[in-house]
């Protein structure tokens, strides 16, 4: 990841959060083997999706922009 010298640090954190992993619902294919069987909408007791956090680029390099 470059950067250049006036980006505040609270952005540069907010842009590592978030490529470092992404939250996806428990039924998408990408999940193979995890996900959770979902409750059929409008059932009683039915619970907004589940989600799994998918690690993408957990190591991250920080480095000045040309």
């Amino acid at each position: 990841m470059l950067s250049e010298p006036k980006v505040p640090y609270d952005e540069l954190i907010q842009a590592m959060d978030a490529i470092r992993s992404v939250e996806l619902p428990a039924a998408d294919p990408l999940i193979a083997g995890a996900a959770v069987a979902p409750t059929p909408a409008g059932s009683p007791g039915a619970a907004a999706p589940q989600t799994v956090k998918v690690a993408l680029f957990t190591n991250i390099a920080l480095g000045d922009a040309p």
